[in-house]
């Protein structure tokens, strides 16, 4: 089954056609001021037809204006991921309600049966870090900022600080504001990764366990910390979102 994965984030439309053996193909990121043109474009350069339609949505505002294309060109199943769907995991979270379902697919993208404990990363808008325990649980995780969120605070909380470009590679010592701004920044959010890392692994009774990264900046977690954030998937929430859909219309209804 072809399933046109569709994942709108903080930031941006990503979307892939994604199929029965997790391969993606025709994979598109579009900012949420290019619809729905940009996404007509994307939708041409598609090499098959999918099979089925899946979205998940942390943006409601953004969501109708998806739909409406996608459901234009295709006539296929589409089905809107939401948190309280049968997950390959059982979910131990105490609040679903308020879960972000990007969190829930970046686990289903990266989890295996049996798998557990595990450690999936998101690396975008907002650092997320999820934990499944060893019983093949999702317990919960942590959310921080992001590099860019993080600069942009220091900009409008200050009188004098500037707004940068965050920086891959920064120097340990800025020898200029901006540079100063850029080894702060970078070397917190690097830093700030790795020790949730730990304190999730360690929660989790695993420092050994297994950490899947995705998102803009896992290749800086990686490039930082090979070791730690070394697997990265960048494609994951859409693999996920891939295997609900498909999970979801392959399993008889009742």
């Amino acid at each position: 089954m072809n399933v046109l994965a569709l994942d709108l984030g903080n930031s941006a439309l990503k979307g892939a056609l994604i199929n029965a053996d997790d391969g993606v193909r025709g994979a598109f990121r579009i900012a949420y001021d290019d619809l729905p043109e940009a996404l007509d474009r994307a939708l041409d350069g598609l090499s098959a037809k999918p099979d089925a339609l899946g979205l998940s949505s942390v943006v409601p505002a953004q969501t109708l204006r998806v739909t409406d294309v996608v459901r234009r060109r295709f006539a296929t199943p589409l089905v809107e991921v939401k948190a309280e769907m049968p997950w390959p995991f059982r979910v131990g979270y105490a609040t679903p309600d308020t879960l972000g379902v990007d969190r829930l697919c970046a686990v289903a993208g990266a989890f295996e049966r049996g798998a557990g404990p595990l450690v999936v990363v998101s690396a975008g808008t907002a650092l997320t870090v999820e934990a499944v325990d060893a019983s093949g649980t999702y317990v919960g995780g942590a959310i921080a900022p992001g590099p860019r969120l993080m600069a942009r605070s220091l900009a409008r909380g200050t009188a004098q600080l500037p707004e940068i470009t965050v920086e891959p590679d920064p120097p340990a010592i800025g020898t200029t504001t901006a540079e100063a701004l850029e080894a702060g920044i970078v070397g917190m959010y690097a830093e700030g990764a790795r020790g949730l890392v730990r304190r999730t692994r360690d929660a989790l009774g695993a420092p050994d366990a297994p950490v899947v990264a995705t998102g803009g900046f896992a290749s800086l977690l990686a490039a930082w910390d090979a070791a730690a954030f070394g697997d990265v998937r960048p494609h994951l929430v859409l693999v996920g979102i891939a295997r609900i859909v498909q999970k979801t219309l392959s399993e008889p209804r009742p």
